[in-house]
């Protein structure tokens, strides 16, 4: 309801609620819930007011007023409202209300811009522009007026949202973060070296150093200096034993068990690992399978250098060897090369009984063994007919002085044996013991008595020629098994041999040599070994030594060279090698292994292992390649520290987990990376 009281123009809410807020003597209050007291003459309930206003039905232009006894609806006098006659300086009232208004506001006129922008209207006015650089007091601007900096040590205590503090105290961030508290430091109250700090429970205090004898002690809940009650007694006391009259502490023997040591650091023991006196310390094993040895001026852990004679000493028992994997086992090596042994299998023929190894093969199996069959479960070896060559046969000769159906033993001639046959052919026959000058062993003549074949043994080097006319134009040449024989010869008319067959050197039997000088040493191509120089080989090529220094050339049907190898190993191809393939060998490696220039690729399988490459000192251009099939970690390392010339840092190791592969070439010094995977 909004219900003017009087001509004041206010809201009987307004009122209501002005009056019950009031108190006083002499002021209408509230003493109780909708009950009014007016102090004085009369009491009335506010309610029962408020009761006869809300009866009362105004019409348009009435008020509501008191007339002394009740409120009553009128119309008020004075004027009409609603319109205004007569002269305005007459009604002296609204002229004063008028003049009272403020005027009609004129952007620039009445009213003030800011940078010629009215503040009529709605919506936020903009401010443009900027503020000039330069030190404004306690803040310096600069960058066109972006950038404001606080000026150093202007920011006083004044300027802190902290408040006043006392003397002595000082300010820090308080416990919450959130802004600045004044707090007092502790300051010591100690004044002398050797001086006690202790806490009264609201005070730090001094304790002043005690004098010589005194002990610490607890004098009415606070620390105090009082004289010693007396010595500890001599005796033993547990661990320690006390003498002296208590001045000497002794620590008993075998009394710091393990648990009163310090603790020690894992996979340690206790010593000294260094060449002087000291502290002990804890020696600590970094890896598996290492052992404590002294290496150099130091021990520690590590591995044991097996070279060193001292490393090892006495005979190592087979029950520290390596268990065998299984029963039957030999000790040995079956792959090529050096390396480390292995163990090796019992294979048919042979059993092993113990220690015992046998062969059980029993007899030999009946059957056809070549030149001998064997029957009767292996009692009886009869020599197949026609096996008995006469390079089978021993030592002996052929008598033809009279019929002979059998060879026999040595038999020494006196004299030449003749055997005549139709048609003037001649065989002379001669054996003798005595090879010490020329003598002719066989002869052979044709019908005109011209010697076409002939043996003789000219001081000890038995040898046959063919001759014509009765020269010694020898083209054959057989000679006795010796230091420097030959089974078969071919020779030209200078007795310079072309052709060697059989040819014996230094007990190494070579199967064919030929030459192209007279020398031994000249020999160009040996097949089944070089007994002079290589008797192992099957294959022997010599160069001819010239300046040219070609050890292999071979040539086209226009004498162009298509393949040459030079004295220093290096093919030369005068086309492209056509393939259908290449097969490089490859090893299977399940531990670790050094390698040899023979092992081009290496296949780690299973395992985390080190394959080690060979020197690559000497071979420039040996290539290897190495790869990691298996789920472990295969270190790549190198003889004598040789490093990785071509990655980062030079290495002497590369890593290759499972699936991984590096090809390295030597440069005659290190080791170059061509490819990695």
């Amino acid at each position: 309801m909004n219900v003017n009281l009087i001509p004041g123009f206010q809201p009987l809410d307004g009122d209501l609620t002005a009056i019950s807020n009031l108190s006083g003597t002499g002021l209408p209050r509230k003493t109780g819930v909708n009950t009014w007291v007016l102090d004085g003459t009369s009491f009335q309930p506010l309610s029962t007011r408020l009761t006869e206003i809300a009866a009362l039905t105004p019409s348009n232009g009435q008020v509501i007023s008191w007339n002394g006894t009740a409120w009553t609806a009128s119309t008020p006098s004075g004027g009409t409202w609603g319109s205004i006659t007569g002269t305005l300086s007459s009604q002296t009232d609204l002229q004063n209300a008028l003049n009272a208004k403020q005027a009609t506001l004129v952007s620039g006129t009445t009213i003030k811009t800011i940078n010629s922008t009215s503040l009529l209207g709605s919506g936020d006015i903009v401010i443009s522009g900027s503020i000039s650089d330069g030190d404004k007091g306690d803040i310096t601007v600069s960058s066109t007026g972006s950038v404001w900096t606080i000026d150093n040590g202007v920011v006083g205590l004044a300027k802190l949202a902290v408040g006043s503090g006392t003397a002595g105290q000082q300010i820090r961030v308080n416990s919450g973060a959130t802004g600045f508290e004044y707090f007092t430091p502790f300051v010591s109250p100690a004044t002398t070296n050797g001086d006690i700090i202790y806490y009264t429970g609201s005070a730090y205090q001094r304790l002043g150093i005690g004098t010589s004898g005194q002990v610490l002690t607890v004098s009415g809940g606070l620390p105090a200096w009082s004289s010693a009650a007396g010595g500890v007694s001599d005796g033993d006391k547990g661990d320690i034993t006390v003498s002296s009259s208590g001045t000497v502490w002794t620590i008993d023997n075998s009394a710091v068990s393990l648990a009163k040591i310090a603790n020690g650091t894992a996979l340690s023991v206790v010593g000294r690992s260094a060449n002087s006196s000291g502290v002990y310390a804890d020696i600590a094993a970094a890896n598996d399978n290492e052992v404590l040895r002294r290496s150099g001026t130091s021990i520690g852990f590590g591995a044991i250098n097996l070279a060193s004679s001292s490393a090892v000493t006495g005979d190592l028992a087979f029950a520290n060897f390596t268990p065998a994997t299984a029963a039957s086992k030999l000790l040995g090596r079956g792959d090529s090369g050096s390396g480390d042994y292995q163990e090796i299998t019992i294979g048919s023929g042979l059993t092993m009984t113990g220690t015992t190894l046998s062969s059980s093969g029993g007899s030999l199996a009946d059957g056809d063994k070549g030149d001998v069959t064997v029957s009767s479960s292996g009692t009886v070896w009869t020599i197949d007919n026609n096996a008995v060559t006469q390079g089978k046969v021993s030592n002996g000769y052929v008598d033809l002085s009279s019929a002979q159906s059998s060879i026999g033993g040595n038999k020494t001639f006196t004299a030449n044996v003749t055997a005549s046959s139709s048609g003037g052919n001649q065989v002379f026959i001669v054996r003798t013991s005595n090879f010490a000058s020329t003598v002719t062993m066989e002869s052979i003549l044709n019908n005109t008595s011209t010697e076409v074949y002939k043996m003789e043994s000219n001081g000890g080097a038995t040898y046959n020629q063919y001759s014509t006319a009765g020269s010694l134009i020898g083209t054959l040449r057989i000679s006795q098994p010796g230091a420097f024989g030959a089974g078969l010869i071919f020779q030209n008319s200078g007795a310079t041999k072309r052709f060697d067959l059989g040819h014996n050197q230094s007990s190494t039997n070579n199967w064919m040599y030929l030459y192209n000088a007279n020398a031994v040493t000249s020999m160009k191509l040996a097949l089944g070994g070089d007994g002079m120089t290589d008797p192992n080989a099957a294959v022997s090529i010599t160069g001819n030594g010239t300046t040219t220094g070609i050890a292999l050339r071979i040539k086209n049907s226009a004498n162009a060279d298509k393949f040459t190898v030079d004295d220093s190993g290096n093919v030369i191809t005068g086309g492209s090698f056509v393939t259908q393939g290449v097969r490089y060998a490859l090893s299977q490696k399940t531990t670790t292994y050094t390698l040899t220039a023979q092992d081009f690729s290496i296949e780690v399988t299973t395992g985390t292992h080190t394959q080690t490459l060979p020197t690559a000192v000497g071979v420039p251009g040996e290539v290897h390649f190495i790869t990691n099939s298996g789920s472990g970690t295969v270190t790549v390392g190198t003889t004598s520290s040789q490093t990785f010339v071509n990655q980062t840092g030079t290495p002497t190791t590369i890593t290759l987990n499972q699936f991984q592969g590096v090809m390295v070439q030597s440069n005659g010094t290190n080791w170059v990376v061509l490819s990695k995977f």
